[in-house]
Parts: C-alpha cells; sequence; structure tokens
C-alpha cells in the first residue's frame, strides 16, 4: 500500500476506531493495487469474480 493510501486509510478510521500500534502496522502492510478508472468504465462486470 502506499504511504498515503495508508495514511488516509488510518485518519478515516482512527475518528471512530481506536487503533493500536499493531494495527495501523497491519494496515500499512496491505497489499492494495490503486487503478485509476475513465468516468462510466466498468470496474466488475456482472458474473465476473473479483481476483
Amino acid at each position: 500500500m502506499t504511504a498515503d493510501l495508508a495514511a488516509a486509510l488510518i485518519t478515516k478510521l482512527t475518528v471512530s476506531n481506536v487503533l493500536d500500534e499493531e494495527d495501523i502496522e497491519a494496515l500499512r502492510s496491505l497489499p492494495i493495487h490503486q487503478r485509476e478508472f475513465n468516468a462510466r468504465e466498468a470496474i466488475v462486470a456482472d458474473g465476473q469474480r473479483p481476483h
């Protein structure tokens, strides 16, 4: 996960949750892949399973 995405996620979660250092490190280690999509572009088609 990129540092910017991890920081944004951690900030949002700490608004309504108590996160300890173990939680924060777990969030920072998540394998997140960021992609950009055009407006009205299908992200998942009917019947398609996520990878």
